[in-house]
């Protein structure tokens, strides 16, 4: 990899970090919003559950990922 491809592939990591970071606390306002709407308590234990759910999705994507390049170079269709 070179320095062009290196900086880019930093740059794209920095923004879907902070692209995650920013939907996860979108999940946590508007379901806190929800709750305190219908008159329930908000806790701590609720926000790890946000964060569990946003976590599992980043991970299955992930993995799909990987097993996408994994069967392409299988395939023989990356080199």
């Amino acid at each position: 990899m070179d320095e062009d491809e290196h900086k880019l592939l930093e740059s794209a990591e920095k923004g879907v970090t902070e692209n995650y970071l920013v939907a996860r606390n979108f999940l946590k306002k508007y379901f806190r919003t929800i709750y305190e709407n219908e008159g329930m308590e908000w806790t701590e234990e609720n926000d790890k559950e946000i964060e569990f759910i946003v976590e599992a999705i980043k991970n299955r994507a992930v993995f799909q990922s990987i097993k996408t390049v994994r069967d392409t170079m299988r395939s023989g269709k990356l080199r």
